[in-house]
């Protein structure tokens, strides 16, 4: 029998992520075949966790099942969510379309991905703290934490903060549209009896949400924590461009010349455009992943913010050359995963994550001779087997 360690070691998936990374570089092939090995590693067990195993292991934890994780139905945890949902009287959409709850259960337990806004109706169906909402977003969505700033995001944050269940947003919510200008205590009040000093407490609490979301209404500016990604991703373009330019002392690098080099292992088509990620077969997680300078055009324009994996592609490229000349390559890891860090939870991301493909291709290569050049090999036998996998041959 299991014990709690061995079954909480069992249901990490950093700590099994982190297992396959020390398996692939205590391998004799990885000092010199660390491409192959790399590319051994990925094509066995690494995978983009989906959205479902995340939902299903908070499940199973929370509800400390005695079942094998592996043998619970989904039929089991369906039933878990929607009791939840019913018993705390939450929507399974913000919306007003009439939208089954057992149809959208269904799908949050099934499917790779689901919306952000799912994961903001699960923080009040399941009574998730708004620690657990942070991890799902940042984790399964592999997105930015809740943002103090978006006005929707920061009243669902201040319930799971309080422990307050959806009709408290809906009221708190209500009084947001309806206020323009400022705050009128009078309407708040009608639902805060004065004869109760909670009463009083929760009313200055409400009205010192609404006053601070308030003041940013209507003024269609992107939030603080938006634009720190914005500041940070053309911090890291430009730091980018500036140590192309010093390693081949030519003109001032283009979108496309940064494409060149952080995709030089993919195939592009006849016209020079990197191949169309909806024909990407072998690895979708990857194709998604992947910086062209047609996207590149897009963020810095500001037609599409840039992700977390904008700002992890760059920062690699700028780290594998900075740190190419460091003999230790595990002291050099520790100084990437350190660097990463900070960029991705300064702004709102997760940390580097293991667990994620795309994460434990960058950690392998940053232990290999030369990240970069690794890095493009890897790709380039990805996608080679991606042809071959859509032409039945082998590789």
């Amino acid at each position: 029998m299991l014990t709690p360690q061995d079954l909480e070691s069992s249901l990490s998936f950093t700590l099994r992520a982190w297992d396959r990374i020390d398996d692939t570089v205590e391998t004799e092939d990885f000092a010199t075949m660390d491409t192959e090995a790399i590319y051994g590693a990925l094509s066995g067990k690494m995978r983009e966790i989906p959205f479902r195993d995340y939902l299903k292991r908070y499940l199973y934890r929370r509800t400390e099942m005695l079942t094998p994780f592996s043998r619970v139905e989904t039929e089991e945890y369906q039933e878990i969510v929607t009791g939840s949902f019913q018993d705390s009287e939450t929507p399974c959409s913000f919306s007003a379309r009439t939208t089954r709850l057992s149809q959208a259960v269904h799908n949050w337990l099934t499917r790779d991905d689901v919306s952000r806004d799912s994961v903001l109706l699960m923080g009040f169906g399941l009574y998730m703290t708004e620690e657990d909402v942070n991890a799902f977003l940042t984790r399964g969505l592999r997105d930015m934490a809740l943002d103090p700033d978006d006005p929707r995001e920061a009243v669902c944050a201040y319930c799971y903060r309080h422990g307050y269940r959806f009709a408290k947003f809906r009221q708190l919510w209500k009084l947001y549209e309806a206020m323009d200008g400022g705050v009128d205590t009078a309407l708040i009040g009608e639902n805060h009896p004065l004869n109760r000093a909670a009463s009083r407490v929760t009313m200055e609490e409400d009205t010192e949400l609404l006053s601070r979301l308030l003041r940013r209404k209507g003024s269609g500016e992107m939030t603080p924590a938006r634009r720190r990604v914005a500041e940070t991703f053309s911090r890291l373009y430009n730091e980018a461009q500036a140590l192309m330019c010093s390693e081949t002392a030519g003109a001032r690098p283009t979108p496309r010349s940064l494409e060149r080099v952080l995709s030089a292992g993919i195939p592009v088509s006849s016209s020079g455009n990197l191949v169309p990620e909806a024909l990407v077969r072998a690895r979708k997680d990857f194709a998604h992943r992947r910086v062209s300078r047609q996207r590149l055009h897009r963020i810095l324009a500001g037609t599409q913010p840039p992700g977390r994996y904008d700002l992890l592609s760059l920062h690699f490229y700028l780290q594998s050359r900075r740190l190419l000349d460091c003999a230790d390559r595990k002291e050099a890891l520790q100084r990437y995963i350190a660097s990463a860090n900070e960029i991705l939870t300064g702004c709102g991301f997760g940390g580097i994550y293991p667990a994620d493909p795309f994460d434990a291709l960058l950690i392998l290569c940053m232990l290999s001779c030369d990240p970069l050049g690794t890095y493009s090999d890897v790709m380039e036998k990805v996608y080679a087997a991606d042809q071959a996998e859509e032409t039945g041959e082998t590789t």
